[in-house]
């Protein structure tokens, strides 16, 4: 009875060890969700460490009222791997405005929070954004996500593949007018219909 007991309690250990290690290794791989695309990106080139002290930015419940935190140079705003590699400066998505103070999403659970930059801030609205940098569509979308169309919600004329990049030449709302060669042109979606981003970005 004993070496049942003893057999029955290794085994328990050993399936609980398995799990574990499975839920390990998937929150290693899993992939991060793609966030509210909001109404731009507000990167803040002073948060970087250089050879001054980095800048300390308060961080607002609602504009200058209820702090809840301070934004520095350790600071990461959870939406890197959208963005690519650039110039030193941190991205991060504004998702409502008022003057001079943005929100923003601080990370990557997507809290926000309140902040005014001032100068050491650069704010570019999403229609300016997407033309300036070229841009990728996700991997692991839908199929109908990578469909190239004749016009917004038009007839297919190809198919695009993750991570190919493409030029952003019009916006639409929810679409986008790009060039993927120079003598192919088509419609994609930017954001789905939630309103979170399909596309990440080439700095």
């Amino acid at each position: 009875m004993t070496n049942v007991l003893s057999f029955r309690l290794c085994l328990v250990s050993l399936l609980l060890t398995v799990c574990v290690a499975i839920s390990a290794g998937a929150a290693v791989t899993a992939t991060p969700m793609r966030p509210y695309a909001g109404i731009g990106v507000l990167f803040f080139v002073g948060l970087i460490p250089a050879e001054h002290e980095p800048l300390l930015l308060p961080l607002y419940e609602e504009p200058g009222l209820l702090r809840v935190g301070v934004l520095n140079g350790a600071t990461v705003s959870g939406v890197e791997w959208l963005f690519g590699s650039g110039e030193k400066s941190a991205p991060f998505i504004v998702t409502a405005r008022k003057g001079g103070w943005f929100r923003i999403l601080f990370d990557d659970a997507g809290h926000e929070g309140w902040v005014k930059p001032e100068e050491a801030g650069q704010y570019q609205a999403w229609d300016l954004f997407l033309k300036q940098h070229p841009c990728r569509l996700l991997p692991g979308l839908q199929p109908r996500y990578y469909r190239l169309l004749s016009m917004p919600n038009g007839d297919s004329i190809g198919t695009m593949q993750p991570r190919q990049q493409f030029r952003v030449l019009k916006r639409e709302n929810d679409w986008v007018m790009v060039m993927v060669e120079p003598s192919r042109l088509g419609w994609l979606r930017w954001r789905d219909e939630d309103g979170r981003l399909l596309i990440g970005f080439q700095r």
